[in-house]
């Protein structure tokens, strides 16, 4: 007699379902595979088995988190806590050396390109920041649009510096003053009126 794919079944065991319910189900999927590996080929129940097994784990699922625990809950979270700190680790310790290194040999200085991501974020520096890109056109056009006090309408290809020669604060001062005369005139007309 041929034996199921002996990972699937594993898979289907540990899925959480109470043995009442899981020990038939795993006992009628060995059986129909025994009589589909012996008419079809073992290759043909294999399939069939594995389609059954995506079929079959989300009622395994279910009824393993109907009888769920809080001593189960708690070791369900420790699992997945571990599995992150574990995936963390990979790709502190694995991913981001390999990352670096493949990056370094296509010929990119890694620390210039970190600086810029973190000097990219800092709002006070976006003009700076779309000089020291080497693609300064496609910044620039970023910075035209969330930024366009910084970007002159003539000459774009250079981003503007602001003077701090007082002008915009005498001009915020004048803006204030009209605004209250406006509105005190208005004021005015609304107390003559109602007289």
């Amino acid at each position: 007699m041929t034996a199921p794919p002996r990972f699937l079944e594993q898979l289907l065991a540990s899925l959480g379902a109470t043995p009442a319910f899981r020990e038939p189900l795993l006992g009628d999927l060995a059986e129909e595979f025994a009589l589909r590996a012996a008419r079809d080929g073992t290759q043909a129940a294999r399939g069939w088995y594995r389609r059954e097994a995506l079929r079959s784990a989300p009622h395994l699922l279910h009824d393993g988190v109907r009888h769920l625990r809080a001593r189960d809950l708690v070791h369900l979270a420790g699992v997945v806590l571990s599995a992150w700190v574990l995936l963390a680790t990979v790709v502190l310790l694995v991913a981001l050396p390999l990352a670096s290194a493949a990056l370094r040999a296509m010929g990119v200085d890694v620390a210039s390109l970190l600086t810029f991501a973190a000097r990219s974020r800092t709002p006070g520096r976006r003009a700076r920041a779309g000089r020291d890109v080497d693609d300064a056109g496609a910044r620039r056009r970023h910075v035209r649009r969330r930024h366009p006090a910084l970007v002159p309408r003539r000459g774009a290809h250079r981003v503007a510096r602001r003077r701090d020669d007082g002008r915009s604060a005498r001009r915020a001062r004048a803006q204030r003053a009209w605004s209250r005369a406006i509105s005190s005139g208005v004021r005015r007309r609304k107390r003559a009126a109602l007289l």
